[in-house]
C-alpha cells in the first residue's frame, strides 16, 4: 500500500512539474511512474483476491493492510467454515480443535463426550467388561459412514463383554491423538488403548509441504505443533493470531525451513514495500521450498511415543499400533522404544492382516471402500475382525482383572 501512495505522489509531482516545463526527461519519468503505479495497483488487487481465496500464506507479515485481510479472512475460516457450522467440530485450546456433539443419526453422530457412540460411558469401566479406547484419524472415526457401519461400533456391539470408546478425530495425526489421549481417555480408565498410527508427520507440524501450497486453509491453524526441548516434549496449539506474531513466525516456520537462511537477499525492505518485489519474495520462496529436505521429526516422535507408553504403563494399560508396515522397517531408536515396554505393547502390520481376511473373503481393495476412500461398511467389518484378532491375544490381567476371550460365548 506505501509504494502505492509514493507512487501515486510522485506521479502527481512530475506531472505538474511537465506541465511549467516542457522536458524530454520528466514527460519520460511521469510516464514510467504512472506505469509503475498501475503494475503496482493491479498486483496489489491481486493479493487481496489471493487471500480471500484463502491463498497468499506467505503474504502474511509484510504489509499491514494485507495483514488485516489476511486475518478477517482467517477468523472467517475458522469460526465459520462448514464444519464448524454443522459441529462437527469445535475448536479446543489445548487440542487445537476436535470433536463436536452431534445427535443426529447421520453420518458424524457424537454422545456429549466427543465418543462416536449413541451413549454415554461411565468414567469408571465395569469390573466385568473389557474397555478398549481408540484414537486416530478418519479412518478410527469412520468418516463419511453411519455409525452403524463404523468398526468400533460393530466391534463393540458383536463382541460380548467389550466396550469400545471411540475417540477418533478426522485429521487427527499422531500428536493430537496422544494428546486427546492425555485430555479425554484418561479418565475412562482404559484397560486397552489403539492408535492407528506411530509416526509423526505433517500433520504434527507446520511442515514446508503445507506452507509451499501456500494456502491459508492448507496451513492447518488448528492444529498443535510439537518440538523437543532439552529432552522435553514441547507442544502449542496453533491459532490464526499466531501466524501474524514475528517471533513466531521466526522460531517456528522460518528458521526450521532454513528459508531466510537460504535466501537472505529477501530480507531486503524493498520486498515487502514494493509489491512487485513482494511478489517475486513469496515465488522465490516457495519455489525453495520445493527443493527443501523434510523436517527432522524423529526426536521428535521418539520422545512423544516414550511420553504415551509411559503414561500407559502408570495407567496399568496395554497400548496397540495398528498400523501399515513392518515392525523391521522402523528406525532403531523407534523399535528401541517400543521394546523397552516389552509385552505391554502390541505393534500390528495393519494392510498384512487385512490384505490376509481380504482374500480369505474373496474381495478386493476397491471392494471395501467408499467414496471418500475410506473403509465402507464390508471394509469396517473386516477392520473390526482384525482387530478383534489382536484383542484375542490380549488374554491376561488388565488393571488387576483376568479376562480371556470364549469363541464359545463370543466374548470376553
Amino acid at each position: 500500500m506505501l509504494s502505492i501512495f509514493i507512487l501515486f505522489f510522485t506521479f502527481i509531482f512530475l506531472f505538474l512539474r511537465s506541465r511549467h516545463k516542457t522536458s524530454k526527461t520528466i514527460h519520460l519519468a511521469c510516464l514510467g511512474v504512472f506505469n509503475l503505479f498501475i503494475v503496482e495497483c493491479f498486483i496489489y488487487g491481486y493479493f487481496i483476491y489471493l487471500i480471500l481465496q484463502e491463498g497468499g500464506f506467505f503474504l502474511i507479515g509484510n504489509q499491514w493492510f494485507l495483514d488485516k485481510v489476511a486475518q478477517y479472512r482467517l477468523a472467517e475460516i475458522t469460526y465459520y467454515s462448514q464444519y464448524k457450522k454443522d459441529k462437527l467440530f469445535r475448536l479446543d485450546d489445548e487440542l487445537g480443535y476436535t470433536i463436536g456433539e452431534r445427535r443426529d443419526t447421520g453420518e458424524y453422530e457424537t454422545n456429549s463426550q466427543g465418543i462416536r457412540s449413541r451413549h454415554e460411558y461411565p468414567l469408571a469401566p465395569s469390573p466385568d467388561r473389557l474397555r478398549l479406547a481408540v484414537f486416530g484419524d478418519s479412518f478410527v472415526y469412520c468418516d463419511t459412514e453411519r455409525i452403524e457401519n463404523s468398526w468400533p461400533f460393530i466391534l463393540e456391539n458383536t463382541i460380548g463383554n467389550l466396550e469400545v470408546l471411540n475417540f477418533g478425530v478426522p485429521g487427527f495425526g499422531l500428536g493430537q491423538s496422544y494428546l486427546r489421549y492425555l485430555k479425554d481417555g484418561l479418565r475412562f480408565k482404559p484397560d486397552i488403548i489403539f492408535f492407528n498410527y506411530i509416526h509423526t508427520g505433517g500433520r504434527d507440524a507446520l511442515s514446508y509441504d503445507l506452507l509451499a501450497m501456500g494456502n491459508l486453509r492448507s496451513a492447518y491453524m488448528y492444529r498443535v505443533m510439537f518440538w523437543v526441548e532439552d529432552g522435553t516434549l514441547k507442544s502449542h496449539s496453533v491459532n490464526p493470531s499466531d501466524l501474524f506474531d514475528r517471533s513466531f513466525r521466526e522460531q517456528h516456520i522460518y528458521q526450521p525451513l532454513k528459508i531466510f537462511q537460504r535466501q537472505s537477499f529477501w530480507r531486503n525492505p524493498f520486498f515487502s514495500v514494493s509489491n512487485l518485489g513482494l511478489l517475486l519474495k513469496q515465488w522465490a520462496i516457495k519455489r525453495d521450498l520445493k527443493s527443501l529436505p523434510p523436517l527432522e521429526v524423529e526426536e521428535v516422535n521418539k520422545v512423544l511415543l516414550k511420553n504415551l507408553l509411559e503414561v500407559a504403563r502408570e495407567q496399568n494399560s496395554a497400548v496397540i499400533f495398528f498400523v501399515p508396515g513392518n515392525f523391521a522397517d522402523l528406525s532403531q531408536p523407534i523399535q528401541k522404544v517400543l521394546n523397552d515396554y516389552g509385552r505391554r505393547v502390541v505393534y500390528v502390520n495393519s494392510k498384512q492382516m487385512l490384505n490376509t481376511l481380504m482374500q480369505k473373503s474373496n474381495l478386493q481393495e476397491k471392494d471395501i471402500l467408499n467414496k471418500s476412500q475410506h473403509y465402507n461398511a464390508k471394509g469396517n467389518l473386516l477392520y473390526a475382525q482384525a482387530v478383534l484378532q489382536v484383542l484375542r491375544m490380549q488374554n491376561g490381567e488388565r488393571n488387576g482383572r483376568p479376562f480371556t476371550f470364549d469363541p464359545l460365548k463370543r466374548g470376553f
